[in-house]
């Protein structure tokens, strides 16, 4: 993306309820991002162009975080569990790993270690006065677990 350095600029039209957790794909040339509100993982290019992908309709579908996976698909975290989004055709699959969080906690943003594997956050959002959460790292090599816990 271009302009000036420390400047804010808007780059397309698409007004998100909550945008966040972009990242640059070097490969796609633009920014992927997640609309939580509206349920969607986006795609913006810096000329504006943005692309529209809804979560699907499944029980606790809202997205937290996107982030690039290994094989040109994307990782996104939805609420209690993560899926395998594919940009070719706009399909979502469940990931079928265990995630150790508890009743009332939801995943929150993510990102990729220098190993390649995601550190997530968790929160507890159903207790208005505890927002304490936990990390927790999934790779291939071992199952999901956390690394750090009442944060």
């Amino acid at each position: 993306m271009t302009g000036e350095r420390g400047r804010i600029m808007k780059i397309g039209p698409h007004r998100a309820g909550f945008g966040e957790s972009p990242f640059w794909s070097e490969a796609d040339q633009a920014v992927w991002w997640i609309d939580l509100h509206g349920r969607a993982v986006l795609k913006t290019r810096d000329d504006g162009a943005t692309w529209v992908f809804k979560t699907p309709g499944f029980p606790n579908n809202n997205p937290r975080a996107v982030l690039p996976g290994r094989d040109g698909k994307l990782i996104v975290a939805l609420d209690d569990r993560l899926a395998r989004f594919d940009p070719a055709d706009g399909g979502f699959s469940p990931i079928d790993i265990a995630l150790p969080i508890s009743e009332g906690h939801i995943l929150n943003d993510a990102t990729v270690d220098p190993r390649g594997r995601l550190i997530i956050g968790a929160l507890h959002a159903s207790a208005p006065d505890d927002y304490r959460g936990r990390l927790l790292v999934v790779g291939t090599d071992a199952p999901a677990r956390i690394i750090a816990d009442g944060l």
